[in-house]
């Protein structure tokens, strides 16, 4: 079973590749701590799921990531710029937002955004990871 993969190559944009076949519970834990550690970091930054080709989680994978995201809010919010899934179908779509909005977790990771190409997620990652540039360094002083 392949474990869920982060790709943090294109920081502040936290790519998070889902496997084809569903993981399971210890893999879903591993999952969660190493999510937390990127929040834990006190850094902005959006993440992009990329969930092309992959089966949907299993429940019990669902409600675990629902329920650390609800215990996590104090943690998540202030970090968080976004949320992008890349996923091509509209039954995918429509799956994914009816169970975010099912387990209340929407206001926590938003504003979401569900793209059918990888190209738009990570424009759109981007533009919202643009205030983050560093001011200009001050003028010396004579």
């Amino acid at each position: 079973m392949q474990p869920i993969e982060f790709d943090q190559s294109h920081w502040p944009i936290l790519l998070i590749k889902h496997p084809e076949e569903p993981v399971d519970k210890e893999l879903t834990i591993h999952y969660l701590e190493t999510l937390e550690g990127y929040f834990n970091r006190g850094e902005k930054f959006c993440i992009v799921f990329i969930v092309m080709g992959s089966k949907p989680p299993t429940a019990e994978h669902r409600f675990m990531v629902a329920n650390w995201v609800k215990q996590k809010e104090l943690v998540i919010k202030p970090f968080i710029l976004g949320t992008a899934y890349v996923m091509p179908g509209l039954i995918q779509k429509l799956t994914l937002m009816t169970f975010l909005k099912f387990l209340d977790t929407t206001e926590i990771i938003s504003p979401v955004k569900v793209f059918r190409s990888y190209t738009k997620a990570m424009a759109w990652a981007n533009e919202r990871c643009q205030f983050l540039k560093l001011p200009l360094p001050a003028e010396e002083k004579n």
